[in-house]
Protein backbone atom coordinates (compact mmCIF):
# COMPACT_ATOMS: atom_id res chain seq x y z
CA UNK A 1 0.00 0.00 0.00
CA UNK A 2 1.43 3.36 -1.02
CA UNK A 3 1.26 6.23 1.44
CA UNK A 4 0.26 9.59 0.01
CA UNK A 5 2.34 12.40 1.50
CA UNK A 6 0.34 15.09 3.22
CA UNK A 7 0.47 18.37 1.35
CA UNK A 8 2.44 21.13 3.02
CA UNK A 9 0.79 24.36 4.10
CA UNK A 10 2.59 26.11 1.24
CA UNK A 11 1.09 23.69 -1.28
CA UNK A 12 -2.38 24.04 0.22
CA UNK A 13 -2.16 27.84 0.24
CA UNK A 14 -0.95 27.88 -3.36
CA UNK A 15 -3.86 25.62 -4.34
CA UNK A 16 -6.29 27.85 -2.45
CA UNK A 17 -5.60 30.75 -4.82
CA UNK A 18 -7.53 28.92 -7.55
CA UNK A 19 -9.62 26.76 -5.19
CA UNK A 20 -10.57 28.93 -2.19
CA UNK A 21 -12.15 25.94 -0.40
CA UNK A 22 -8.65 24.44 -0.01
CA UNK A 23 -7.88 27.16 2.54
CA UNK A 24 -10.08 25.19 4.93
CA UNK A 25 -7.25 22.69 5.33
CA UNK A 26 -4.96 25.39 6.75
CA UNK A 27 -7.79 26.52 9.02
CA UNK A 28 -8.37 22.97 10.30
CA UNK A 29 -4.66 22.42 10.92
CA UNK A 30 -3.99 25.61 12.87
CA UNK A 31 -7.24 27.02 14.27
CA UNK A 32 -6.79 25.43 17.71
CA UNK A 33 -3.24 26.74 18.13
CA UNK A 34 -4.20 30.25 17.02
CA UNK A 35 -7.24 30.36 19.33
CA UNK A 36 -5.24 28.99 22.27
CA UNK A 37 -2.57 31.65 21.80
CA UNK A 38 -5.14 34.42 21.47
CA UNK A 39 -7.03 33.15 24.52
CA UNK A 40 -3.83 33.34 26.55
CA UNK A 41 -3.15 36.89 25.36
CA UNK A 42 -6.60 38.55 25.28
CA UNK A 43 -8.92 36.22 27.17
CA UNK A 44 -11.55 33.67 26.21
CA UNK A 45 -14.17 36.26 25.27
CA UNK A 46 -12.15 38.08 22.60
CA UNK A 47 -10.14 35.12 21.25
CA UNK A 48 -12.71 33.63 18.83
CA UNK A 49 -13.42 36.99 17.18
CA UNK A 50 -9.73 37.75 16.79
CA UNK A 51 -9.06 34.24 15.45
CA UNK A 52 -11.72 34.80 12.80
CA UNK A 53 -9.99 38.03 11.82
CA UNK A 54 -6.61 36.27 11.67
CA UNK A 55 -7.92 33.65 9.27
CA UNK A 56 -9.82 36.24 7.23
CA UNK A 57 -6.59 38.23 6.81
CA UNK A 58 -4.66 35.08 5.94
CA UNK A 59 -7.29 34.12 3.37
CA UNK A 60 -7.03 37.52 1.69
CA UNK A 61 -3.21 37.37 1.75
CA UNK A 62 -2.88 33.68 0.79
CA UNK A 63 -1.42 34.44 -2.65
CA UNK A 64 1.41 36.37 -0.99
CA UNK A 65 2.42 33.52 1.36
CA UNK A 66 6.12 32.76 1.02
CA UNK A 67 7.07 29.41 2.55
CA UNK A 68 10.04 29.65 4.86
CA UNK A 69 9.01 26.75 7.13
CA UNK A 70 6.95 23.63 6.57
CA UNK A 71 4.09 25.19 8.49
CA UNK A 72 2.09 28.38 8.00
CA UNK A 73 1.71 28.80 11.77
CA UNK A 74 4.38 31.52 12.17
CA UNK A 75 2.72 33.44 9.34
CA UNK A 76 -0.65 33.12 11.08
CA UNK A 77 0.86 34.24 14.39
CA UNK A 78 2.10 37.35 12.60
CA UNK A 79 -1.52 38.24 11.82
CA UNK A 80 -2.45 37.35 15.41
CA UNK A 81 0.23 39.68 16.78
CA UNK A 82 -1.21 42.55 14.75
CA UNK A 83 -4.73 41.88 16.00
CA UNK A 84 -3.55 41.57 19.62
CA UNK A 85 -1.85 44.97 19.41
CA UNK A 86 -4.99 46.48 17.88
CA UNK A 87 -7.16 44.82 20.53
CA UNK A 88 -4.99 46.17 23.37
CA UNK A 89 -5.06 49.68 21.92
CA UNK A 90 -8.83 49.52 21.57
CA UNK A 91 -9.27 48.17 25.09
CA UNK A 92 -6.99 50.82 26.51
CA UNK A 93 -8.98 53.57 24.78
CA UNK A 94 -12.23 52.00 25.99
CA UNK A 95 -10.95 51.83 29.57
CA UNK A 96 -9.79 55.45 29.39
CA UNK A 97 -13.16 56.48 28.05
CA UNK A 98 -14.90 54.71 30.92
CA UNK A 99 -12.49 56.38 33.31
CA UNK A 100 -11.29 53.12 34.82
CA UNK A 101 -7.97 51.56 34.07
CA UNK A 102 -7.72 47.87 34.90
CA UNK A 103 -6.34 47.31 38.39
CA UNK A 104 -4.69 44.29 39.83
CA UNK A 105 -6.77 41.18 39.51
CA UNK A 106 -7.93 39.59 42.71
CA UNK A 107 -5.90 36.53 43.57
CA UNK A 108 -7.64 33.48 44.90
CA UNK A 109 -5.87 32.37 48.04
CA UNK A 110 -4.68 28.78 47.44
CA UNK A 111 -5.17 26.06 50.01
CA UNK A 112 -2.89 26.43 53.02
CA UNK A 113 -1.07 23.18 52.26
CA UNK A 114 -0.36 24.12 48.61
CA UNK A 115 2.95 25.88 49.19
CA UNK A 116 4.15 25.39 45.65
CA UNK A 117 1.00 26.95 44.23
CA UNK A 118 1.26 29.89 46.61
CA UNK A 119 4.85 30.47 45.49
CA UNK A 120 3.77 30.32 41.85
CA UNK A 121 0.96 32.80 42.51
CA UNK A 122 3.39 35.11 44.30
CA UNK A 123 5.87 34.83 41.44
CA UNK A 124 3.15 35.61 38.90
CA UNK A 125 2.31 38.78 40.86
CA UNK A 126 5.85 39.87 40.05
CA UNK A 127 6.15 38.40 36.56
CA UNK A 128 2.75 39.56 35.27
CA UNK A 129 3.39 43.27 35.83
CA UNK A 130 7.01 42.86 34.67
CA UNK A 131 5.81 41.40 31.35
CA UNK A 132 3.18 44.14 31.07
CA UNK A 133 5.92 46.76 31.59
CA UNK A 134 8.02 45.40 28.71
CA UNK A 135 7.88 47.28 25.43
CA UNK A 136 5.12 45.78 23.28
CA UNK A 137 7.51 44.32 20.71
CA UNK A 138 9.63 42.65 23.43
CA UNK A 139 6.59 41.21 25.23
CA UNK A 140 5.09 39.94 21.97
CA UNK A 141 8.36 38.21 21.07
CA UNK A 142 8.67 36.59 24.49
CA UNK A 143 5.06 35.39 24.54
CA UNK A 144 5.26 33.94 21.03
CA UNK A 145 8.21 31.91 22.29
CA UNK A 146 6.72 30.85 25.63
CA UNK A 147 3.00 30.53 24.94
CA UNK A 148 2.92 29.73 21.24
CA UNK A 149 6.13 27.69 21.52
CA UNK A 150 7.54 29.13 18.31
CA UNK A 151 11.25 28.84 17.55
CA UNK A 152 13.32 31.99 17.15
CA UNK A 153 13.22 31.50 13.38
CA UNK A 154 9.44 31.20 13.38
CA UNK A 155 9.09 34.30 15.55
CA UNK A 156 11.33 36.24 13.18
CA UNK A 157 9.07 35.21 10.31
CA UNK A 158 5.86 35.97 12.23
CA UNK A 159 7.00 39.46 13.24
CA UNK A 160 8.98 40.26 10.11
CA UNK A 161 12.20 40.99 12.00
CA UNK A 162 15.73 39.56 11.80
CA UNK A 163 16.49 36.56 14.02
CA UNK A 164 19.09 38.63 15.88
CA UNK A 165 16.31 41.01 16.92
CA UNK A 166 14.32 38.06 18.26
CA UNK A 167 17.32 36.82 20.26
CA UNK A 168 17.96 40.32 21.60
CA UNK A 169 14.33 40.86 22.63
CA UNK A 170 14.04 37.51 24.40
CA UNK A 171 17.36 38.04 26.17
CA UNK A 172 16.24 41.53 27.27
CA UNK A 173 12.89 40.17 28.49
CA UNK A 174 14.52 37.35 30.45
CA UNK A 175 16.91 39.84 32.07
CA UNK A 176 14.08 42.15 33.13
CA UNK A 177 12.01 39.27 34.49
CA UNK A 178 15.04 37.88 36.34
CA UNK A 179 15.70 41.34 37.84
CA UNK A 180 12.07 41.72 38.91
CA UNK A 181 12.03 38.31 40.58
CA UNK A 182 15.38 38.98 42.26
CA UNK A 183 14.12 42.35 43.58
CA UNK A 184 11.05 40.60 44.99
CA UNK A 185 13.24 38.18 46.93
CA UNK A 186 13.01 35.12 44.70
CA UNK A 187 16.14 33.00 44.31
CA UNK A 188 16.76 33.20 40.58
CA UNK A 189 20.12 31.44 40.83
CA UNK A 190 21.92 30.59 37.63
CA UNK A 191 19.07 31.03 35.14
CA UNK A 192 20.39 30.75 31.61
CA UNK A 193 19.64 33.47 29.06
Amino acid sequence: MTMVAERTDAEVLADSVDDPAAFGIVFERHERAVVAYLRARVGADAAPDLAARVFADAFVARARFRPVHTTALPWLFGFAANHIRRHHRTEHRRQRFLGTLPGATAQVDPADDAVARADADRAWQVVGPAVAALPDAVAETLLLHLWAELTYEEIAEALGVPIGTVRSRINRAKGRLRDALDAAGFDVGEVSS
